[in-house]
This record gives C-alpha cells, sequence and structure tokens, in this order.
C-alpha cells in the first residue's frame, strides 16, 4: 500500500510517544524503552511517521564486519494488520542499503509470525533457527550453593579458543553465529578476540583447550546468556555459568542454540524452554 509513511530520526522529545507504543508490547516486556537513551544518541534509530504520530519504529546498528544489524522493529498495536509494517520495512530497507554494508540480518522468536511471513516476502533469506532456553526465578536460584568441582575452569586469552570454536559442530550447527543475547554476529577471529580480552570467555584444559564457554550479560533483561559452548565439557560449564548468574544477581540464565548436544545438555540441567520457543534469524544481502 501507499500512504504518507515517512521515515525521521527518533528525538529525545519522542520519548513519551514510543513508550506509549511499546507500552503492550511483548506483554509490557519491550527493551525498547530501556535502549530509548542509548539508541537517540547512536545512529539508526528511525520512527515511522503518519499525520505527525509515531506509528513504528527500527533501529540499525553497523556491525564489526560490514553487516547491519535491524533490531526493535515495531508497529503501534493499533495499526497492525494494515500493511504499515511491510511498507515501513521496506523504505527502511532502501535507507540502509544506502550505507554500503554487506547485509542485513535481524532476529526474531518464532511466535512473531506476521513478522516472518513479512520477512521472507521481502526478500530475507532464513538462516537458522534457534531453540530458546532458560532457566529463571527459583529454578535458577536452586544453583546457589550447589557444589560443582570447576577445577580447571580459567577465563581464557588464548589462541587456542578460535582453533576449538572453528573446529567444533556447535560452530557450524549455529551456523558460524555468536548469539548474544537476541543480536547475532558473524563469530568471525577478531569478533572471538573481543569478547576474550573483554573477560566473556571461559575454558576449561590444561595445555589443550578443550571445553569453551562464552558468558554474555544483559543487564535490561537481567540475564547472563550463553552465547556459544562447545567441547566435551558443556555441562560442567552451563553449571557453572548458572551458577554465576546467580552470584551475580541476574534473575535469567539462558542461551539460544541449534546444537543436538547443547540441547540435550539444557535438558539435563533443568532449562526449559522458553514461552516464544524458538529465535529465528534472517539476512539479506545487500
Amino acid at each position: 500500500m501507499a500512504s504518507d509513511l515517512t521515515l525521521q530520526r527518533v528525538q529525545p522529545s519522542d520519548r513519551e510517544e514510543v513508550y506509549e507504543l511499546s507500552r503492550d508490547i511483548w506483554e509490557g516486556h519491550d527493551y525498547v524503552p530501556d535502549m530509548f537513551d542509548e539508541w537517540v544518541d547512536e545512529e539508526g534509530f528511525y520512527k515511522g511517521v503518519i499525520d505527525d504520530r509515531i506509528i513504528g519504529l527500527s533501529k540499525y546498528t553497523r556491525q564489526y564486519d560490514d553487516v547491519i544489524w535491524l533490531e526493535g522493529f515495531r508497529i503501534h498495536p493499533d495499526h497492525q494488520g494494515e500493511g504499515y509494517g511491510r511498507e515501513m520495512m521496506e523504505k527502511f530497507i532502501e535507507m540502509v542499503k544506502e550505507l554500503d554494508g554487506k547485509s542485513l540480518k535481524f532476529m526474531t522468536a518464532k511466535v512473531n509470525e506476521p513478522i516472518l511471513y513479512m520477512a521472507e516476502d521481502v526478500g530475507f533469506d532464513l538462516i537458522q533457527r534457534y531453540k530458546y532456553y532458560v532457566l529463571e526465578d527459583t529454578d535458577l536460584e536452586g544453583f546457589e550453593g550447589v557444589d560443582i568441582d570447576m577445577s580447571g575452569v580459567e577465563r581464557v586469552m588464548k589462541e587456542e579458543v578460535i582453533d576449538l570454536v572453528k573446529t567444533s559442530p556447535e560452530y557450524e550447527e549455529n551456523k558460524k553465529q555468536y548469539l548474544a543475547h537476541w543480536t547475532a554476529y558473524n563469530m568471525k577471529n577478531e569478533l572471538i578476540s573481543r569478547e576474550m580480552e573483554a573477560g566473556r570467555c571461559y575454558f576449561m584444559g590444561d595445555d589443550d583447550v578443550y571445553s569453551i564457554i562464552f558468558l554474555y550479560p544483559y543487564d535490561p533483561y537481567e540475564a547472563l546468556s550463553v552465547p556459544f559452548v562447545a567441547g566435551e565439557e558443556k555441562e560442567k560449564l552451563m553449571r557453572f555459568g548458572a551458577q554465576l548468574a546467580v552470584k551475580r544477581d541476574y534473575s535469567r540464565f539462558a542461551i539460544k542454540t541449534a546444537s543436538s548436544s547443547v540441547i540435550q545438555v539444557c535438558e539435563e540441567i533443568g532449562m526449559e524452554l522458553s514461552h516464544v520457543e524458538e529465535a529465528v534469524l534472517y539476512e539479506m544481502e545487500l
């Protein structure tokens, strides 16, 4: 449909209207209000406007390898099903094509069916579906005080980590993605090194690294997530991660994975599927 919808940068004065738009999305737990100030200060935070009213939102972020990440795509609940979502997406894609990026990627929940249908209609390719497992509240607290033998677990700054990541079946099963909460990054050497330097990587091994886990804090949701785990001792490292989440006062420990062996570990330690069950990753070459 053609309309008078225009894309405009979100301004600090839009706070109240953005909050109102997001109020009932994801059952009142939308992260966009938590990110408002940060996103306004960055590039890429846009509103879809008709008759001076905000009816949609979207944000792009430039990742380290010329990938453009799309997030925060929202249509006001009063205007869903009216065709504005597709129109705004198409205009946003045309704008992003001017940024000289290699591809445009985004991830959404399996239950967000209108976005899944629209993504394929406008030219996105399905990359992978990831099971989304969580430990929350009292289930997570059950790891507090549990005696888990973590001898040999260290924070790591070793080149062997890159070799383990790149040769692991989990790397291929996850389509070479580093799944940091609801953002996916191509898991290249530069990113692995950056996350090691940030202290987010732990390993087990003596002379050789044989098990590895990355732990990524996401404060808006009080969550500690696992972007990647691989090796012989995945269960021990996942239990270590859950215990670390408790010690750091996080209320959620979570992972998105397409690896059958990791899924088995998640179930063995008592993790359950999130209410959205799966995260779905899409990509479009630019």
